[in-house]
């Protein structure tokens, strides 16, 4: 047997589990019992912030000693909501010369006791990670009675449910396999239906933001999607290669989506870099922003590090001169109200189904234009304006020349003969 030479006792108790590492139960009520004697003289917590910590001043003369953990309230049906719970025992102060003395193997047995004719029972299970659960009107406990207006039901599809967001009438769950919507109905009973939108899942648990109308989310295939009151399912807006060089490549670090509603601007975000989302379409932005909030007229951007302004920025789609074949890219003018400092960035491929790569931004000249000479077969522009005001790109021109003389041919005798 072992023997603690103690005159105190600390049992740390510490729950895992997602997404709270906690007991979710209003007490703990834990005592002690042996077989001969056995006095707790104090009881406190070490240290008082602690909720799972509590020490035991304890003197006894016994073999065996009987901790029972008891969860007292109603919080979540008196259950423990954690995927491990570890208990540690540690003898310390200094009765007894101050030393511990194990002459033997310390059990633990870790069991249920149930009262004879107890209207409950006492039971284990696995954590139900893909449900999604309601309370009764006004009830912050999801607890089921004979009113069976509170309830739980599974999510159609595997994986975890991560983010719960209203939307109209409805509320989104997104889970990390799909995503569903929670249909409030009221007959036979006021309670909720699920109907499925999407299989495409979400990303991680912040990566999804939006208003009580719209909301932005990045799939689990790294695209934009866009989900708005009274669509059955989620657009599909892509922007996935600007997603993938965003999002982190290790598990442990996260995406951040903040949505301005009265701008209509989302803020995409991860430790090092940031994009902007707006009705004109995706641009750079900052990094690192946690959320937005307006104090009257002021907007203000929250961030954990310092918010460094980035140049504006954006990016056309891909472009071919409408000519499938090899052209040199000679010249392109930007119109409008041009700052000095506005550079251009251009990007090209020789397969259309290829990588592009993009050459160094350069400057334009006094008349908006950048010289390239690049030769390929598709091109992208990139343009960047450090400079914030007086900013008005309302077109460009492009000037080229044809390289590649295969996808263009003279006339045949055929031609010549029935042209008409």
């Amino acid at each position: 047997m072992g023997e603690f030479a103690a005159s105190s006792i600390n049992i740390v108790l510490s729950a895992g589990g997602i997404p709270c590492p906690s007991f979710h139960a209003p007490a703990i009520v834990i005592s002690l019992s042996n077989d001969g004697v056995a006095v707790v003289t104090d009881l406190y917590r070490t240290p008082a912030n602690a909720a799972n910590s509590v020490t035991f001043d304890v003197e006894y003369n016994s073999a065996f000693i009987i901790i029972t953990i008891t969860p007292v309230g109603s919080t979540l049906v008196n259950r423990f909501d954690a995927s491990a719970i570890e208990i540690s025992i540690t003898p310390g102060g200094t009765g007894l010369a101050g030393k511990v003395s194990i002459s033997g193997t310390i059990e633990i047995h870790i069991g249920f006791m149930e009262d004879a004719g107890a209207d409950y029972a006492a039971y284990t299970q696995a954590p139900k990670s893909n449900w999604v659960g309601w309370s009764k009107i006004g009830d912050s406990r999801i607890l089921i009675d004979r009113m069976n207006e509170a309830g739980y039901m599974p999510l159609p599809f595997n994986g975890v449910a991560l983010r719960c967001m209203s939307l109209g009438d409805n509320c989104i769950v997104y889970g990390s396999d799909g995503i569903v919507a929670m249909v409030p109905v009221n007959s036979p009973s006021a309670t909720y239906g699920m109907e499925l939108i999407s299989r495409i899942g979400l990303l991680h648990e912040s990566a999804v933001a939006g208003s009580f109308l719209k909301h932005f989310f990045i799939g689990s295939d790294s695209c934009l999607y866009r989900l708005q009151v009274g669509e059955r399912a989620p657009t599909k807006m892509y922007y996935k290669e600007f997603m993938n060089g965003i999002i982190p490549s290790t598990s442990t670090k996260y995406v951040s989506m903040v949505y301005d509603e009265v701008d209509d601007k989302l803020y995409i975000s991860s430790a090092s870099s940031g994009l902007i989302l707006t009705s004109k379409g995706l641009g750079g932005g900052y990094a690192a922003i946690t959320s937005v909030f307006r104090d009257g007229t002021n907007l203000y951007h929250c961030s954990p590090e310092a918010i460094v302004p980035a140049a504006l920025s954006a990016e056309t789609d891909t472009f071919d001169m409408e000519v499938r074949g090899l052209k040199t890219f000679r010249w392109v003018d930007l119109h409008g109200m041009i700052p000095e400092d506005t550079q251009v960035s251009l990007g090209y491929r020789y397969k259309n189904s290829g990588a592009f790569s993009y050459t160094d931004y350069k400057s334009v000249n006094k008349e908006g234009s950048v010289f390239f000479g690049i030769t390929a077969l598709e091109f992208r522009l990139r343009i960047r304006v450090p400079t914030y005001e007086q900013i008005l790109i309302d077109g460009c021109t492009v000037k080229f020349t044809v390289s590649d003389k295969r996808s263009l041919r003279s006339p045949t005798m055929y031609d010549r003969r029935y042209d008409r």
